[in-house]
């Protein structure tokens, strides 16, 4: 009988141990501040600090598409550049800081105060605010789990990585070498 009940343990622990481990967010949460960061060092090979900066400074002040730049710093002693960047999603937007700091041979991205922006008909009722109402996204995040939360975090990270792609190209400018030729 002990036997048994030992062989029974094993069959139905074995698929729980199996499972994937739950994701809490899809956005990347810093352990410390529990905000949500997006940061990385991209290498850029032979490449000054200066050209990058420069580089920097052009795509804050030229972002294309459904994003728009504003409030640009740039502090070229340090090759720091910082632009605030609102996403527009149909009656949705979203809103964070991007800051550039170039380097010799490569570059650092940090984005940081990410905010949501709801349209006014998503909070129809008695105590809801006229007009659309921002928060920061770790509201979002730190809410009970669900799919809708689930698919509007994904939603908010495919639209900032995309972003943070546009940037990539135009930092490794890909277009520079076709002009050299």
């Amino acid at each position: 009988m002990k036997a048994l009940f030992v062989a029974l343990l094993f069959l139905i622990g074995g698929p729980v141990a199996a499972q994937q481990p739950y994701q809490f967010s899809p956005l990347p949460l810093d352990a410390h501040t529990h905000t949500v960061v997006y940061a990385a060092t991209v290498p850029v090979e032979g490449v000054a600090q200066a050209q990058l900066y420069a580089r920097a400074r052009e795509w804050a002040a030229q972002l294309r598409g459904p994003a728009q730049g504003s409030a640009l710093r740039a502090t070229p002693e340090t090759g720091r550049v910082s632009t605030q960047v609102r996403l527009k999603n149909g009656q949705e937007s979203y809103g964070c800081r991007v800051t550039i700091t170039a380097q010799e041979g490569a570059y650092r991205y940090v984005l940081t105060n990410v905010t949501y922006t709801q349209p006014s008909y998503a909070r129809a009722g008695k105590y809801s605010a006229p007009g659309p109402v921002t928060s920061k996204i770790e509201t979002l995040v730190y809410t009970r789990p669900g799919r809708l939360r689930d698919k509007k975090l994904t939603e908010i990270d495919l639209a900032l990585r995309r972003l943070l792609q546009d940037l990539t190209q135009r930092m490794l400018n890909q277009t520079d070498g076709l002009a050299r030729q």
